[in-house]
């Protein structure tokens, strides 16, 4: 059995092999910087999405203005990804924060 210390490097290596990447309006967004927060709710309530996206291209951020176009959200370990979100955008923001540029996107599922 390996010991605790070697499990916390394995541990350690395998975050640092994490992926994401979030299709929208045709295109599929990867190696840029991404946060997100998804909730999911057992109510009956649509589940809800907010995802950051940092530097996208001016043509990336045209294309994915209109609202309801499908989103997918998808996040793991290299060789292991699933995915989290699949839904519709409901709002889209630009925000410029120092040197960045953040797109804000929300989104739902069940439109």
């Amino acid at each position: 059995m390996p010991s605790r210390k070697n499990l916390g490097a394995r541990l350690m290596a395998r975050q640092y092999l994490r992926v994401c990447s979030l299709t929208v309006a045709g295109r599929t967004i990867e190696l840029l910087r991404m946060t997100f927060n998804i909730e999911k709710d057992i109510l009956g309530v649509p589940n809800r999405g907010k995802i950051q996206i940092y530097n996208l291209s001016a043509d990336s951020r045209t294309a994915i203005q209109k609202s309801g176009i499908r989103i997918v959200l998808k996040a793991g370990y290299q060789g292991d990804v699933g995915t989290l979100f699949i839904g519709n955008v409901l709002n889209v923001f630009h925000i410029r924060k120092e040197a960045d540029i953040i797109t804000e996107i929300y989104a739902a599922d069940g439109f």
